[in-house]
């Protein structure tokens, strides 16, 4: 079989230069404006001319799939993988780009990934992976996971040959309230101090708990490497992306434009759009007893009021409950592989 070389690798990079295909900024992070939706690339001759598969090279592609684009970092422990298309670098990713890059053996590695608007933080969500040879036979395995543990900043779910193996789709933001949010808008995790303990996540984590990494042994939450994710690794960022079974199943959020989320309960909902004054909203939704008829039979009353601080919006429906109740939006005021890093990293092979 004939291998990709680094030499070709080149090539493919010279290639996407001439067709002038987006590359990132590779600059220090920095607060993302009003971003252009676009739509993502097509395959093109030279993308489909890489084999996904080669003994000592693997692809990873990244996708955006917020509605705007987000920051991003990327912070390595071994050999620098090769941009094929798109960019990893620190700086914005515009809104549904798709990067490609590829893996050389000996890579392990992390690409950290902030909210659309903020800074990017060490509390940011982190796509971790490697492409390294255990055995000492020369045969490289592909990792990957997807780490909470410093933080949570935005879904995200990783695939090999089209099937979810980790991460979390999941808002987080719009099912709980976060206690500690970052000057990033990310909400960080109580237990990254608990190095390699035996912990449960703090309760703002418990939805993507071993689907994601949420505590430092969280290790269901990774890939078991081999030929599966050696074929490839697809990394989606937001709630549109595909769930992961390992997820909460009885938890979904939904994203709007520009990243922001929605909470619905079976008599309300609530939106909210984050902002300067207020870079995270969380909720705290009255469960409410629907009844059928459409006047309020003795003892019921029907609400109609919820609040919301600035920069929230909120969206009131009218109901009728067992007894009088109010709702209200609030806000909060406000790992796959050991490698060194501004992000720290904690999980699975080397």
């Amino acid at each position: 079989m004939a291998y990709l070389t680094l030499a070709a690798i080149s090539a493919f990079v010279s290639v996407a230069a001439s067709a002038a295909l987006p590359v990132l900024v590779t600059e220090v992070s920095h607060d993302v404006v009003s971003p252009t939706v676009t739509e993502p690339p097509s395959p093109t001759a030279w993308a489909r001319a890489l084999p996904p598969r080669q003994n000592q090279v693997v692809t990873m592609t990244i996708v955006n799939s917020m509605g705007a684009a987000v920051s991003t970092s990327h912070q390595l422990g071994g050999v620098a993988p090769t941009v094929i298309a798109g960019g990893t670098g620190s700086g914005p990713m515009a809104a549904n780009e798709t990067a490609i890059l590829a893996l050389p053996s000996g890579y392990h590695g992390g690409i950290a990934v902030g909210r659309p608007g903020k800074k990017l933080t060490d509390a940011a969500s982190l796509i971790e992976s490697s492409f390294v040879d255990l055995s000492g036979q020369g045969k490289p395995q592909a990792y990957a996971d997807v780490s909470f543990v410093n933080g949570f900043s935005l879904p995200m779910v990783c695939s090999c040959d089209n099937t979810v193996v980790t991460g979390c789709n999941i808002d987080m933001f719009a099912l709980n309230t976060c206690q500690d949010v970052d000057d990033g808008g990310a909400c960080i995790n109580t237990a990254r101090s608990d190095s390699y303990a035996k912990v449960d996540p703090p309760d703002f984590f418990v939805p993507c708990e071993h689907a994601a990494y949420t505590w430092p042994s969280d290790d269901a939450a990774t890939t078991n490497g081999g030929d599966t994710c050696n074929n490839g690794i697809t990394c989606c960022i937001g709630t549109s992306c595909a769930p992961n079974p390992a997820q909460d199943q009885n938890s979904s959020s939904s994203a709007v434009s520009g990243g922001a989320s929605s909470y619905s309960s079976s008599s309300s909902t609530y939106s909210y759009e984050p902002s300067a004054t207020n870079p995270a909203a969380a909720y705290t939704p009255t469960t409410y007893t629907p009844v059928t008829t459409s006047t309020a039979a003795a003892g019921n009353t029907a609400v109609t009021t919820s609040t919301a601080p600035v920069g929230n919006t909120a969206v009131t429906t009218t109901v009728m409950s067992t007894a009088t109740a109010t709702a209200t939006a609030t806000a909060d005021p406000g790992e796959c592989c050991q490698w060194g890093g501004g992000f720290g990293g904690h999980h699975g092979p080397p």
